[in-house]
């Protein structure tokens, strides 16, 4: 299922949960609405029912029940348009995912795909996601920060080399700080490589945010040049494409069975 699908369905159940929320508030409401009458400085609020109108002035608890319903019918309203769109675009919304596709194709294409070498799989911490921020599509189907990561998503994929992008690292910073390393990789021999690419180092916030990361990965026996790799882009914003082929090539591809 697509991440979209998803959202729609995590999106759906949530308006639904709001929705029996608001009907059992609205169930318990005082019928009826507010009516406000000016007087010389001041105005007067009457609670108004079909055949009864009492001033509530003084009565906080009668006001915000009364407006608590008006909002809450309001809600209910929004919500079931919400979940009519919803559940719209679910039944419309066709799929275009690798797995979702080959569901739909005759069985022979589905017991072809055992002849074929097994693509390399490329994860990515969707709760990092952001169209702003992650605009470079990789062949592997992930979504990264820069062409530089680009270069080296696509490198990793092309040897084969599974990997995670921005996988949360177990363990905080001592400020209790989370931290999300660009790559990470877990070896055929069970050996684990952060890859750190950085790229904005003209950047002093920037800096002090890759420091940390790296005190922290010291703290867990990560070392530059062995489990450890750090790239970066040069002054100009520039990735050597070959010295990225040769850092797999070097680091990475003694530690994997092909």
């Amino acid at each position: 299922m697509s991440t979209f699908l998803s959202i729609l369905n995590n999106e759906l159940e949530k308006q639904r949960l709001i929705l029996h929320r608001v009907k059992s508030e609205l169930k318990n409401a005082p019928k009826g609405f507010l009516r406000a009458r000016k007087r010389r400085n001041t105005i007067s609020l009457y609670h108004v029912t079909s055949s009864l109108e009492t001033n509530v002035t003084k009565n906080p608890e009668k006001i915000k029940a009364l407006i608590d319903q008006k909002i809450n019918a309001k809600i209910e309203k929004a919500i079931n348009a919400n979940i009519a769109v919803l559940q719209k675009a679910l039944a419309d919304f066709q799929p275009y995912e690798y797995n979702d596709i080959i569901k739909t194709l005759p069985d022979v294409y589905r017991l072809a795909t055992r002849f074929i070498p097994e693509i390399p799989k490329a994860t990515q911490n969707m709760l990092l996601f952001s169209p702003e921020t992650h605009k470079h599509t990789t062949t592997s189907g992930i979504y990264v920060r820069s062409k530089s990561e680009v270069i080296i998503a696509n490198a990793l994929t092309s040897y084969g080399i599974p990997f995670s992008y921005e996988e949360m690292f177990p363990v905080t910073t001592s400020k209790g700080k989370r931290v999300y390393p660009d790559f990470k990789i877990v070896c055929s021999d069970g050996y684990i490589i952060i890859w750190e690419h950085w790229g904005l180092l003209s950047n002093i916030d920037y800096c002090s945010k890759q420091v940390n990361k790296l005190n922290l990965y010291q703290s867990q026996n990560y070392v530059i040049g062995e489990n450890l790799i750090i790239t970066m882009d040069d002054c100009n914003g520039g990735c050597n494409a070959q010295k990225i082929d040769e850092i797999i090539r070097t680091s990475i591809l003694p530690h994997m069975d092909f």
